[in-house]
């Protein structure tokens, strides 16, 4: 599961994932090339298809500030080299500046300024939020520091990659195309308790923690790691006919968003307790649940928008304006419920048949929903998607 880029300030824009890719990657590595890493990758460089570059350097770094030895300039360049951290979609800039709060002798002071942050500061602020969070996994990270080194020398990251696979097969059930299964770059960093998706040229690679990758039981890191194929295999499958220079673009990438998340999340996630780790704040926990609860009025409202647009009460500006970054949480709150009262329904195997397609995860949706007598989606909400989604093929 990847953990919530929290704009707080504007709780509308609360994502799933970090968006600011780009300008990101060139604050993590000025003088390292994407056409490098992508080239180093591309050609085989990283042995393993776990790259452990970032976790190594990080605590070459850590074991440096503990000796009280000068970190230099170099090193901190060094680190924001390695795959994971060029690749982390956060700035880079908390790392060096947490790593050395966390495990410097003499900064108790800041330690404590920085985890004693009003709860006003942290729901207004993503960044403070941010900071927050990344020192308490670092100072979790220095209490635990010998099994964690020990974990990393010993466990066999390799062996999982087959065990996922297997795990993807067994979900979709119905006969699966080896070739487009692709299992992704996988580079682990010391961050804040997170895991991204992201791609570097076409290369697709998942950026995550360390140090939650080995609080995971092995079913965990597993199905995360099912999950996150099953979208590769989803957008694999649909790359051969989708075509999304459409006008109602906004729109339709919402609803492949519910769709997309809504399903993978049956891989790997139980209920919406998932969505949510022990040290958020209450009001995220009571955004995350009433997001999930509401989903059937969350979807009256977006049909009640896309039939303004049919009966000509907005226009196509106003349309899209409207339905971008409509479901919050990257769509995974909406996207579990529905797919959740699909399953319920008994209609898990017609979902999985047509795991590409949106409008049939939307009809499917409405059967469930006539079952359970709540809110169904209008026959010209239906009409519109099913043209829209003819017009990508």
């Amino acid at each position: 599961m990847s953990r919530f880029f929290l704009n707080l300030k504007n709780m509308k824009n609360v994502s799933k994932f970090f968006k600011v890719a780009a300008f990101c990657l060139c604050i993590a590595a000025p003088n390292t090339t994407m056409a490098q890493i992508e080239t180093s990758i591309s050609n085989g460089q990283q042995k393993s298809t776990i790259d452990l570059s970032s976790v190594d350097k990080f605590f070459e770094i850590a074991d440096k500030i503990q000796l009280n030895k000068d970190v230099s300039e170099n090193d901190w360049k060094a680190l924001s080299r390695t795959l994971g951290y060029w690749g982390r979609f956060a700035p880079f800039e908390i790392i060096p500046e947490m790593l050395m709060v966390a495990f410097s002798d003499n900064q108790q002071s800041k330690r404590d300024s920085i985890l004693n942050l009003p709860a006003e500061i942290i729901l207004q602020d993503h960044l403070a939020r941010l900071t927050q969070i990344t020192l308490i996994n670092f100072l979790d990270m220095k209490e635990h520091q010998k099994e964690l080194k020990l974990f990393r020398e010993t466990y066999d990251f390799d062996a999982i990659k087959n065990r996922s696979i297997d795990r993807l097969k067994s979900f979709l059930i119905y006969p699966v195309v080896d070739t487009l299964i692709v299992f992704p770059r996988i580079a682990l960093l010391c961050q804040e308790p997170d895991a991204q998706f992201n791609l570097i040229g076409d290369i697709p690679i998942i950026i995550m923690d360390f140090n939650m990758f080995y609080k995971q039981t092995e079913e965990k890191r597993v199905n995360f790691l099912a999950h996150e194929m099953f979208h590769s295999y989803r957008d694999n499958i649909r790359a051969e006919f989708v075509n999304y220079s459409n006008n109602y673009l906004n729109l339709y990438i919402e609803l492949i968003r519910i769709q997309n998340e809504g399903i993978a999340d049956l891989i790997d996630k139980k209920g919406i307790e998932c969505l949510i780790d022990d040290d958020d704040p209450q009001e995220l926990i009571d955004l995350i649940l009433s997001t999930y609860e509401n989903t059937p009025q969350i979807l009256n409202n977006l049909d009640i928008i896309v039939n303004s647009y049919i009966n000509r009460e907005i226009s196509e500006e106003q349309l899209n304006k409207k339905v971008n970054r409509f479901f919050l949480f990257g769509g995974h709150a909406n996207g579990l419920y529905m797919a959740k009262l699909i399953k319920n329904a008994g209609l898990m195997d017609e979902m999985l048949k047509t795991f590409y397609s949106p409008v049939e995860f939307l009809k499917l949706y409405n059967k469930a929903a006539k079952k359970e007598n709540i809110y169904v989606l209008s026959d010209e909400f239906i009409k519109f998607v099913e043209n829209l989604e003819k017009t990508t093929q």
